[in-house]
């Protein structure tokens, strides 16, 4: 991978309804990289009552073609929020089929930039941590993911393996082609637990009405259509097998970067769950299981790191 990566070839693809941040949104990025193209993939119907400078295309997408948009997340009945899955799927798909730069970001449109830092810390990451597991290598190059809601089964009892966030990506375009393929989930999958499906009795502790987190699907798709021999659980809670830990922490290591919003550069209101949450996945460990899976020491690691950030403050 080369060291330079140019704005120029980077697309940023803005998905998600409009809100009221949308400006500051949209403004930060031009801000931080104002010679990389934004995609604005949104819906039909929503207010689009600001400057077009603040972004290079729009993508007005049509969600009555979108199938199983009226599933309910939860098998509580006075919980009425719908499962999204296939409305951002289709959403971000449509955006990155339209990039043809490179490097592409997934980005929110309730996201704001308060600096250049994913890049940096992208380029610093691929130089000091570029080793990976031929066999269980998805991408062309890791992608560069939060940590929130990418969940370390080890602290939850091995349920909610392969979970990785959706918040923010960036990568090679063709990589996050990958992830976010186009593909819908059907209704049995989204209504695994309901009581109108016949595993209704598994132990379901969140109340959970999809087999998966939204979280889980595109990698656990991965895994499923990859030929690899890999043990995958049979919904989120299932931790039957202590080997859904080791290939996640091994699939984790050589397919994906794991950072906070701070080491992003991201302001989002998914901050206070990264202070909350104690099942996330943390930069730390990261290094430590590097490390430890491809025998290279963790102090020289962080040591190299160290002097990487002080050569740049030099």
């Amino acid at each position: 991978m080369s060291n330079n990566i140019i704005p120029q070839n980077i697309t940023f693809v803005v998905c998600g309804k409009i809100t009221k941040n949308i400006k500051k949104c949209l403004s930060s990025i031009r801000c931080f990289f104002p010679y990389s193209r934004i995609i604005l993939s949104t819906w039909i119907n929503e207010k689009i009552n600001f400057s077009k400078d603040l972004y290079d295309e729009l993508i007005l997408n049509d969600a009555s073609k979108v199938p199983n948009t009226d599933i309910r997340c939860s098998v509580d009945l006075d919980n009425f929020k719908l499962n999204s899955f296939n409305l951002q799927m289709y959403s971000i798909f449509n955006g990155l089929k339209k990039v043809k730069s490179k490097y592409a970001v997934r980005f929110r449109t309730d996201f704001e930039l308060k600096n250049s830092n994913f890049l940096k810390m992208y380029i610093q990451l691929n130089t000091l941590c570029p080793l990976y597991d031929d066999k269980l290598k998805f991408f062309s190059q890791k992608i560069l993911i939060p940590k929130v809601y990418t969940r370390d089964p080890e602290k939850i009892g091995g349920s909610y393996a392969f979970d990785t966030s959706d918040l923010f990506a960036f990568g090679m375009t063709e990589d996050l082609l990958k992830l976010w393929n186009g593909v819908f989930l059907e209704k049995e999958t989204l209504e695994f637990f309901s009581s109108s499906f016949p595993k209704k009795s598994y132990f379901n502790p969140h109340s959970s009405n999809s087999q998966y987190t939204m979280e889980q699907y595109r990698l656990i798709n991965l895994i499923k259509s990859s030929s690899l021999n890999i043990p995958i659980p049979e919904s989120y809670i299932d931790h039957s097998n202590k080997e859904f830990i080791k290939y996640t922490y091994k699939i984790f290591l050589s397919n994906f970067f794991i950072l906070s919003f701070k080491q992003l550069g991201l302001q989002t209101s998914f901050k206070k769950r990264e202070k909350k949450d104690k099942s996330l996945f943390e930069h730390e460990k990261y290094l430590k299981l590097y490390s430890q899976n491809f025998n290279i020491n963790t102090f020289a690691l962080k040591l190299a790191i160290l002097k990487e950030k002080i050569q740049k403050i030099i």
